[in-house]
């Protein structure tokens, strides 16, 4: 986290000079100090969370809920900010949503059915010699 922290303020020190002419007076202390806690609340909180839940949870369980992402920030807009999406948006969402979690939880499906097959073969292959099995 400290070395995220030390880039968001760098970053913020090194656009300081253009904020200035933008608005025609040098920012106050306290819109300065607003700004520096948005970046980071926006910035460093989450990326530090993301990175304990990746030292802690298995990796398709962090895939999941990192796919959950734009599907919480769409509602976040909708109840914070009162921003309306389109059904279009929405859907994008879902989809996006819905693939990445599928991705993720697919993976484990599909070993599954692998490890299943190859059961069934042996017992397939079992049944179809008797009297082998002791041999």
């Amino acid at each position: 986290m400290p070395r995220l922290a030390w880039a968001v303020a760098f970053a913020a020190l090194l656009a300081m000079p253009f904020a200035t002419p933008a608005s025609g007076t040098p920012p106050r202390p306290e819109v300065l100090l607003a700004g520096l806690g948005l970046a980071l609340l926006s910035a460093v909180v989450p990326w530090s969370l993301d990175m304990a839940a990746l030292r802690r949870l298995p990796a398709r369980t962090v895939a999941v809920m990192v796919s959950l992402e734009p599907a919480a920030g769409a509602f976040a807009g909708l109840l914070l900010l009162d921003e309306r999406l389109t059904w279009c948006a929405w859907l994008a969402v879902a989809r996006v949503s819905a693939a990445a979690s599928g991705a993720a939880v697919g993976e484990k499906v599909d070993l599954d059915l692998g490890s299943s097959v190859r059961s069934l073969v042996i017992k397939e292959s079992l049944a179809a010699s008797p009297g082998q099995e002791g041999k």
